[in-house]
């Protein structure tokens, strides 16, 4: 307005300083972001080959001995049961193996037992085994045939009380398995609705088939003291006999 001005002289370092603040502080997040970023590359490379072993020791664990496990089917005290197919054979088995986090002694020893005392019966009610044995990693697995039937505990509580009939022809059927069993000296000692399966087996339907032969014993009582202990509880206390 007076149509006059000031001027005055001033350092470069002192004019610029509030731009120079400003340029350190990008960089400073420039290099944050740069270092960041290489984090960020190497941790992604590491989850890649953490990936890529995880899926390798998927792979394999697909493949247990002779057997390309396909599904699992379920999960127990003792080990995973999955459904399989014989490299060779391309029949369809159920592979159960051994959880390696309830490997001791005491469960290798019961679970070995069950396999081979049930391979001794091939009573048509009796399920089957085919094969068992332990992969090159230890891994205790056996393979037996492949059963897609309900149980009686879930035919029973979906359907009720079944005709008098068809419990006598169960009945029956479970009488000639553990027969057979009785015969070599073995006893069950854990028979009970869930453990005894329905299928349908050419053409035929309600054929039974006994399951779970894991706490079979000598009736003599050989071996027993290596893996069930005197005065011990076993099996289902609802479905337990005093001579159990």
């Amino acid at each position: 307005d007076e149509h006059f001005g000031i001027a005055t002289e001033v350092d470069r370092s002192e004019a610029y300083q509030s731009v120079d603040t400003i340029s350190r502080a990008f960089l400073g997040l420039f290099a944050l972001l740069a270092v960041a970023s290489v984090g960020l590359l190497i941790s992604m490379i590491r989850s890649d080959r953490l990936a890529e072993q995880a899926r390798r020791a998927a792979l394999e664990l697909k493949r247990l001995g002779q057997y390309t496990l396909e599904e699992k089917l379920g999960e127990g005290g003792m080990g995973v049961v999955y459904r399989a197919r014989h490299a060779m054979l391309h029949r369809p088995t159920a592979v159960q193996f051994l959880d390696t986090a309830k490997a001791n002694e005491k469960a290798i020893a019961r679970f070995e037992r069950e396999v081979q005392l049930t391979s001794q019966l091939n009573h048509p009610n009796t399920i089957a085994i085919y094969d068992y044995g332990r992969t090159e990693e230890g891994v205790f697995y056996y393979a037996m045939e492949l059963l897609d039937g309900i149980n009686l505990q879930d035919l029973v509580d979906k359907y009720g009380p079944q005709p008098e009939g068809r419990v006598i022809r169960i009945l029956t059927q479970i009488c000639g398995s553990l027969a057979e069993a009785h015969t070599i000296g073995l006893i069950h000692r854990d028979v009970k609705p869930a453990n005894i399966l329905l299928n349908e087996r050419g053409g035929l339907f309600d054929v039974v088939k006994l399951l779970d032969f894991g706490l079979v014993k000598m009736a003599e009582g050989e071996r027993e003291g290596l893996v069930t202990r005197m005065g011990g509880v076993v099996g289902t206390p609802l479905y337990m006999s005093p001579e159990a």
